[in-house]
């Protein structure tokens, strides 16, 4: 690897660092150090799709949610042509999800929807990811409002797994489940299913977590 992208990768992990010591003003200007130096070399495709997401962690930080969801889109469109299908596809619903939050809801809609068209043309290669893939569409979908398009997924999702999922995973995807039933009214399903989000969960939802002050305040108060 020429020293160049060396170096920018290294400072992709000082990047992600300084995001955890929540210092996002520091991270973004080693963001784009690192994303000067992997620009100079022709095969830095890779290290620039990696770059990007930890800019895009940074700007989340900083809450320019705008422009984290554009560093996602900008990795996603990188890593079409370069990346592991998982990678390429996944980052798609990530995005997604960013591009939701800003309020850019017909452009998640549209990544999440290419997405779950290329799990399925890809499904022989994805046998061991595809449920990652749903479970970030379902939330893409219930950010942009969609929440009758995420129980089909959430589903699929089950079924791969067996139920079995990570512990954040698997508290997201209740998260999901549960901030939905809440949008529908289902106070009650919906404060069982919080109590099953954050044992879930557990410490895998950091305090600020959005997932966990939404979910906690439903269990507390019956609704959203």
């Amino acid at each position: 690897m020429p020293a160049p992208l060396f170096k920018a990768l290294i400072l992709n992990g000082y990047i992600r660092l300084l995001v955890r010591q929540a210092k996002p003003a520091e991270a973004l200007t080693v963001a784009r150090q690192a994303l000067d130096l992997a620009s100079r070399a022709p095969d830095g495709r890779n290290v620039r799709i990696a770059l990007l997401q930890g800019r895009a962690a940074a700007e989340y930080a900083a809450k320019d949610v705008a422009a984290a969801a554009q560093s996602l889109e900008e990795a996603a469109t990188l890593a079409e042509s370069t990346a592991a299908p998982f990678e390429a596809i996944r980052l798609k619903v990530m995005a997604g999800q960013r591009l939701a939050e800003a309020g850019r809801t017909d452009r998640a809609l549209a990544l999440a929807n290419q997405a779950l068209t290329l799990a399925e043309a890809g499904s022989a290669e994805l046998t061991q990811t595809r449920w990652m893939i749903l479970i970030d569409a379902a939330i893409t979908y219930f950010r942009a409002g969609h929440c009758e398009k995420t129980p089909a997924l959430l589903r699929e999702a089950d079924q791969f797994t067996a139920g079995k999922m990570p512990p954040q995973w698997k508290g997201n995807r209740l998260a999901v489940e549960c901030i939905c039933h809440a949008r529908a009214g289902k106070s009650a399903e919906a404060k069982v299913i919080a109590d099953q989000a954050l044992a879930a969960a557990g410490a895998t939802w950091a305090p600020n977590s959005r997932f966990r002050k939404k979910v906690e305040s439903i269990q507390m108060k019956g609704r959203e």
